[in-house]
């Protein structure tokens, strides 16, 4: 990767003005030595790369058929830009191409909730610290998605998404509020995980659909565990279910069929229902639960049902019964 000449020039000209050479002779030198590719910032050309040279110069590599490489506070960089100690940068760092880079910059303001820095992957934040400030996601000419994480000052992280256009193959302009608003995963300061969501009131918070996906019936696909790590609730891999406990909301519950205008229907006209549909009145069908499973809570309710009319036909058939004994023990007496 070669260094464009009116960047170079621009860099050496600042080198140049700390140690008095004129940038003229320094590219010179460096663009054209006379017998190494190994020239320190005071365009002195080295022989000898073991040469002792000022260790407050630093080197510079930027001759012609050489790698360039550009060493900050150490005389032997290993890569285009070598920096040993702290940097600042005022401004976005890019890395990659144009097209695919990688940027990370300034991510202030109250529409991305108070931000801090942000780490963008084909994506780019413009206006800074304006009243308006936007966000570039290039195209490749087929595709112009991209992604961000960023910090807020409150010591969260969100993951938000730039989905591609694919009615467009031009880049894509996006606000600070679409970015804040796709945000798809939000890691809490106190620690919870929300999956599409920003208000996440557990360790993990889901708003939507999940899978989990099993390699082995057999196994624990999901576990709750108490204090003394047993298991108190588990899903298996073959879909089987173990609880201490279930509990299932149901209204209306049956108990509407001890009020005085309950139709009860007569054991006559049950059995007649019983032939012809062969279950139960609201019972569903065996084909329905087969094919579409059995509602606990609803199953459980018209269970109830079916118990209470079975006990007031059981307590008008008593009520028969002892009238019949009454009236058997009459005629006996006569």
């Amino acid at each position: 990767m070669k260094t464009p000449k009116n960047v170079l020039k621009s860099i050496l000209f600042i080198a140049c003005f700390f140690v008095m050479l004129t940038p003229e002779l320094l590219f010179a030198q460096i663009t054209s030595p006379t017998s190494s590719c190994f020239a320190d910032i005071n365009g002195n050309v080295s022989i000898n790369w073991l040469q002792n040279l000022n260790p407050n110069n630093g080197i510079l590599y930027v001759a012609p058929n050489c790698n360039p490489r550009i060493g900050i506070g150490t005389n032997s960089p290993t890569s285009t830009l070598d920096v040993r100690g702290n940097s600042s940068f005022s401004k976005d760092v890019h890395i990659g191409a144009v097209s695919s880079k990688m940027v990370i910059g300034k991510a202030d303001g109250a529409s991305l909730g108070y931000g801090t820095s942000y780490l963008a992957f084909n994506a780019q934040r413009f206006g800074a610290g304006g009243a308006n400030p936007i966000w570039i996601a290039k195209s490749d000419g087929a595709h112009n998605g991209g992604a961000v994480i960023y910090g807020d000052i409150f010591g969260s992280i969100r993951f938000s998404s730039i989905p591609f256009n694919s009615n467009s193959s031009s880049q894509q302009i996006v606000t600070d509020a679409t970015i804040r608003d796709n945000t798809r995963l939000f890691i809490h300061r106190n620690g919870n995980v929300g999956v599409g969501m920003q208000n996440p009131e557990t360790k993990l918070d889901v708003k939507g659909r999940f899978r989990v996906g099993v390699d082995n019936q057999n196994i624990k696909a999901i576990s709750v565990v108490d204090s003394g790590n047993q298991d108190v609730f588990r899903v298996m891999g073959n879909g089987n279910i173990f609880a201490t406990r279930i509990k299932v909301q149901v209204t209306p519950f049956p108990d509407y069929v001890f009020s005085r205008t309950y139709n009860l229907m007569p054991l006559p006209a049950l059995e007649r229902y019983i032939q012809t549909n062969k279950h139960l009145p609201n019972m569903p069908t065996a084909e329905t639960v087969e094919r579409e499973g059995a509602d606990l809570g609803e199953i459980n309710r018209v269970l109830v049902e079916k118990v209470e009319e079975l006990t007031l036909h059981l307590i008008a058939m008593d009520k028969r019964m002892k009238k019949l004994e009454e009236e058997n023990r009459k005629l006996k007496k006569d």
